[in-house]
């Protein structure tokens, strides 16, 4: 079995994820994420400076939605989430 991939929580605030919190790889946390369905579609940032709250599951890192990104594509190259990351 493979070792387990360094993973930070993240809250998502605003769009379709809103409110949920994931453990994301930490190698995939720079500029955007960007989740393309089949359930969501959404571009969330990391607010800077960062930004941690408190959930159930652990201190979080908050990223919010990126509405404009969402017609115009993100700014900088950015990892594609599916629903199963």
């Amino acid at each position: 079995m493979p070792p387990a991939r360094p993973a930070e929580l993240v809250l998502h605030v605003g769009g379709p994820r809103h409110g949920q919190v994931d453990r994301i790889p930490t190698d995939q946390l720079r500029g955007r994420l960007v989740y393309a369905g089949p359930r969501w579609i959404g571009v969330y940032r990391r607010i800077e400076p960062v930004r941690t709250r408190s959930t159930p599951y652990g201190a979080a890192q908050v990223w919010v939605v990126d509405e404009g990104d969402l017609l115009s594509g993100p700014a900088s190259p950015a990892p594609c989430l599916t629903d199963e990351t």
